[in-house]
């Protein structure tokens, strides 16, 4: 208890130690910036930024089951450990927390995302688009930086409503921060904001099909709500639903499992994303367990941005990471930046400890595996769970 305490108090004090808030979003911000260098709001940048950055900001959740798990034996009318496992960091097992058991836990995650497929923001937004300078002479904009850091505490609450079926209720509270700083023409701008709110809370559900000698399989929902705000970079803005399985084996007190979904856009299908990932507990000694975990998503298709320009405002000021195309239209022209799909991988390795008979903590470090989108070099991660 003293050490979800502690890392609850952390994230109270650096929310209540912000700079002060503007009252626009960071992605209005972004583009004020844009628009101040420019001298014009010719930006397709903000747009594309927001879109990367919702993919980006689609946290890591913990496991529905992360730590105990217990069956109810009914010749001795008590729970029985179902293994001495110590559980998952990340990709959950297909096992539930047993019938009228809670599961309680907090989780803190970090993420400061500065590479853009693969480059820093600077690499990425250098242009060479003409500007009406103070000289006289056309002169480069540059972007010297751009620092997007998220600071994620988590709760999650899991109830076994019968041996076979859990529900879960999953909430993050999100700090986001946002420094950017351009320059061209004689001209500087930055902002440099924060601002505080709920990310997207997940509804999820998970019913265990099978307990069999080789294998454990559950079939999982989650129901995502858009409760975080994308233009601060705290959710992605839409209702997602997605169907699963899962599927896990105890090795003794040692663990193996993988996961398989589909997160469905009811409003735009091909916006929708696969999810899976696998994981191994090694556990030498009954209080410490080695974990490792990779985490995906991939998307089906490439996304779109589009924005139409009125005749006179040229938009020279894109990411162009899958190209432009420019379309006339009355009265201007409308231009659209194509984001490629992206395979959001991370390797997640960690180290768990049974602080007490009921109560699990574990710290762990996510590492990406490909460059796709607006990631993180690393993600440092600590949380704590108990069971009652």
């Amino acid at each position: 208890m003293r050490i979800g305490a502690c890392l609850f108090l952390c994230f109270v004090f650096e929310v209540s130690n912000p700079r002060l808030a503007s009252p626009a979003s960071l992605t209005q911000q972004i583009a004020r910036v844009d628009q101040a260098v420019f001298l014009t709001n010719a930006s397709l940048v903000p747009l594309e930024l927001s879109r990367l950055a919702a993919n980006a900001s689609d946290f890591p959740t913990t496991p529905t089951t992360p730590g105990f798990v217990y069956v109810w034996n009914s010749d001795f009318g008590t729970f029985e450990r179902e293994s001495e496992s110590l559980g998952p960091a990340f990709v959950d097992r297909a096992n539930t927390v047993g019938k009228g058991r809670f599961e309680l836990g907090t989780s803190y995650v970090f993420l400061d995302l500065t590479q853009i497929y693969g480059q820093t923001f600077r690499g990425r937004i250098g242009t060479v688009q003409a500007v009406d300078a103070p000289s006289g002479r056309d002169e480069p904009i540059f972007a010297d930086d751009l620092t997007i850091q998220s600071h994620v505490l988590s709760l999650s609450a899991t109830y076994g409503v019968t041996d076979r079926w859990d529900g879960n209720m999953f909430m993050p509270l999100v700090l986001t921060t946002l420094q950017i700083e351009e320059h061209g023409g004689g001209r500087l701008a930055r902002a440099d904001d924060s601002k505080f709110g709920v990310g997207d809370i997940l509804l999820r559900t998970k019913y265990r099909l099978l307990r069999g000698a080789w294998f454990d399989l559950a079939t999982t929902l989650s129901l995502r709500l858009p409760s975080g705000s994308r233009d601060d970079f705290q959710g992605l803005g839409r209702t997602t639903v997605t169907p699963g399985l899962a599927i896990s084996r105890f090795v003794g007190s040692h663990e193996v499992r993988a996961i398989l979904g589909v997160e469905v856009d009811p409003e735009d299908v091909t916006r929708s994303r696969i999810r899976y990932g696998s994981g191994v507990t090694v556990q030498p000694w009954r209080r410490v367990a080695l974990v490792c975990d990779i985490l995906g998503n991939s998307g089906l298709v490439d996304e779109q941005v589009s924005r139409f320009f009125p005749v006179g405002e040229h938009a020279g000021d894109a990411l162009g990471l899958g190209g432009i195309e420019t379309q006339p239209k009355i009265g201007g022209e409308q231009v659209t930046s194509f984001l490629p799909r992206t395979d959001i991988v991370d390797l997640i390795a960690g180290l768990k400890l049974s602080v007490r008979d009921n109560a699990v903590a574990f710290v762990s470090f996510a590492v990406p595996v490909t460059s796709d989108g607006f990631r993180p070099d690393f993600a440092p991660s600590v949380g704590i769970d108990f069971g009652f």
